[in-house]
């Protein structure tokens, strides 16, 4: 149980570092791009989310295959693990602290970006 323990902390404090490191890579270097690199950037932002966040379902399904699952039982598993609003509210959720930073930084700013990020209903 402690090498549990000890891995999960290690896992905890990894992510403290990455997401402080993000946070201040972003306030670094979002002021220094000029508007037509925000403008070409910022509505690709939710995109990058949904593709970091959302799970890698041809992966999943593919190990699910190599368990010896029939494409019927993948189906199944696919279906009852991921229903899709608990995927997109699991994604909204670990959004959010980001969504908050893209506020603080100014990002939001540009509404090309804010439209992108409100159809992918990750902000408001």
């Amino acid at each position: 149980m402690m090498a549990v323990r000890e891995l999960v902390e290690d896992h905890a404090q990894d992510e403290g570092r990455h997401h402080a490191y993000f946070n201040r890579l972003l306030e670094f270097t979002w002021p220094r791009l000029n508007k037509a690199q925000r403008a070409l950037i910022g509505p690709l932002l939710p995109e990058m989310i949904l593709a970091f966040l959302e799970p890698d379902f041809v992966a999943i399904a593919g190990n699910l295959r190599a368990c010896g699952l029939t494409a019927e039982q993948i189906d199944q598993v696919m279906t009852e693990s991921y229903p899709p609003a608990a995927v997109r509210e699991g994604i909204r959720a670990s959004s959010r602290a980001l969504i908050r930073h893209f506020e603080r930084v100014g990002v939001v700013a540009d509404p090309r970006t804010a439209e992108a990020l409100e159809a992918s209903r990750l902000w408001p």
